[in-house]
């Protein structure tokens, strides 16, 4: 048909009635329902909880569980007045990229205190509520190795037990230092729940598909408060935390912060000279005998307890029971050299010596013993021949051998910066982890239309790197972003981890999380 012909005919008479024009037909219509935003990790299959490799849908599990710790640093970082610390702290008289860098550092001073307590909170959820009737190693134990344990079925975590959300983050970055992780396992007696791995399946169940916030069943918040004494919501936890005191024994309530008042956000370093638990500063003096207590002296007094169990449980110092390569109940000829830092403790060698040195009962009050002290006797006993030759076995030995100076380096880096029951500062490693957290929140896998080919294509790439560091290990391998959240990932796992990692290098790779993560996206490809 012709163009003209699609219009009406004009009519030839005037008196001819002309048929009204008709409207213009509709547009095209389209669907009313808009697409799904979360087809991509609403049903996903995680009832498999130990498989050889990390699997897509643990992936995007994962994801969705970052999201979660994002938004839970957010919201905590922008509760105007948490801890005492408010937003209005900031002089008006600044200027605007100014004010904008100390609002900044006031919600960093959020976090870190939240993670101080989440930390905290984590210690007691360890103790109780994780395995609680499993008792400390002893260096008699048999040693097998970590990939033939069987699961603990007692200690499965199931949505009527899950932890908060501030102990999960805790544990889930503790589970992403593996080394550290499974050597507290070993020491405190916890290896079920090291071989159950992650409960992905419970805690993907609790976390809402669209606002990514954390929420469980009223069993679980019962169950942490009847195991710990504190309330499931860390929103709700004292001001003050309570330590015993080194000398008297007496319980000294410590502020978390005392960077509560204005004053202290002026200056060139507003928000550093905070004394609370949670701040590098930490001071408090006991009400009852007046000791000052410190990190530094919470330091020399772990030391102290850990040689206290060598002594009296033979239960090995942190840091001494995994070989060279990160692997334990492996026989080998190095296995002296690396156990070596509890036969200089011997109490009839060092250990009587330090336990003198640093035991509150027998020191003044100014002379108790930190690392610095303890560092101290170490190296003037191992400046005693007959000390070095009875702690190597070698009546001809004067001097250390190179592994066995190794060995006390690795026990004493698990005090350094630490002052917690563990072998590695969670407090540190949270916050560095929140780096790799923001990347992924930026880069938004999780409403990607792709999200499966992505993770399908990043899986490859993760089991090409182990390739790589399989056969380059004298070299550092540095991942890209998505091979991390593979290894991430498959370290949530832990026993098939050990299992993979051992095979595929013949080392128990530690992931690690000090790395710098700008260098991630440049390296490997």
């Amino acid at each position: 048909m012709k163009h003209n012909e699609l219009h009406k005919k004009v009519p030839s008479s005037a008196t001819e009635e002309i048929e009204p024009s008709r409207p213009p037909p509709p547009p095209p219509s389209y669907a009313a329902d808009p697409p799904d935003i979360t087809a991509g990790f609403s049903r996903l299959n995680l009832a498999q909880r130990q498989s050889a490799k990390p699997i897509r849908d643990q992936c995007i599990a994962h994801l969705k569980l970052l999201e979660c710790f994002h938004e839970l640093r957010e919201t905590v970082a922008t509760t105007d007045g948490l801890y005492g610390i408010w937003d209005d702290f900031v002089p008006s008289n600044l200027t605007e990229r100014d004010q904008a860098a100390l609002l900044t550092k006031i919600r960093e001073k959020r976090w870190s205190i939240y993670v101080a307590q989440a930390a905290k909170r984590f210690e007691l959820w360890w103790t109780h509520c994780a395995e609680p009737k499993s008792t400390m190693m002893k260096s008699s134990d048999k040693e097998t190795s970590p990939d033939t344990w069987k699961r603990n079925i007692s200690m499965i975590i199931e949505k009527t037990n899950l932890p908060p959300i501030d102990v999960l983050m805790v544990w889930h970055t503790f589970m992403l230092n593996p080394r550290d992780y499974l050597g507290d396992c070993i020491r405190y007696g916890k290896r079920g729940l090291w071989a159950n791995g992650f409960p992905w399946d419970a805690v993907n169940a609790c976390i809402d598909n669209d606002s990514f916030e954390y929420e469980t069943r009223k069993e679980a918040h019962e169950f942490f408060k009847s195991r710990t004494g504190k309330p499931y919501d860390a929103f709700k936890m004292p001001s003050k935390v309570k330590i015993k005191c080194l000398i008297c024994r007496e319980p000294i309530a410590c502020p978390w912060t005392t960077c509560d008042h204005s004053l202290l956000w002026t200056g060139s370093l507003p928000g550093e000279g905070g004394l609370g638990f949670a701040e590098k500063g930490f001071s408090k003096a006991c009400p009852s005998c007046h000791f000052l207590v410190n990190h530094e002296k919470l330091k020399g007094r772990n030391f102290y307890i850990d040689v206290l169990r060598l002594k009296q449980n033979d239960t090995p110092m942190p840091g001494t029971l995994l070989d060279h390569n990160g692997m334990f109940g492996q026989s080998h000829s190095l296995s002296q050299y690396e156990r070596f830092p509890n036969r200089l403790l011997n109490p009839d060698l060092l250990g009587n010596w330090i336990i003198m040195g640093v035991n509150p009962k027998v020191q003044k009050q100014g002379e108790l013993g930190d690392l610095e002290v303890i560092r101290t006797h170490i190296e003037n006993g191992l400046k005693d021949r007959t000390i070095v030759r009875r702690a190597t076995g070698s009546p001809s030995r004067s001097r250390l051998k190179r592994p066995e100076r190794i060995a006390i380096r690795r026990m004493m880096s698990c005090y350094w910066d630490n002052h917690s029951m563990f072998s590695i500062d969670l407090v540190g490693a949270v916050i560095r982890q929140g780096v790799f957290i923001e990347k992924m929140h930026a880069i938004d896998w999780l409403h990607s239309p792709s999200i499966g080919a992505t993770m399908d294509r990043l899986l490859i790439k993760y089991s090409r790197f182990f390739d790589i560091m399989g056969k380059h290990s004298d070299r550092v391998s540095v991942p890209t972003l998505d091979v991390d959240l593979a290894w991430h990932t498959h370290q949530l796992c832990c026993k098939s981890y050990y299992a993979y990692a051992t095979a595929k290098t013949g080392t128990f790779i530690d992931r690690d999380n000090k790395i710098d993560e700008n260098r991630l996206p440049d390296a490997f490809e």
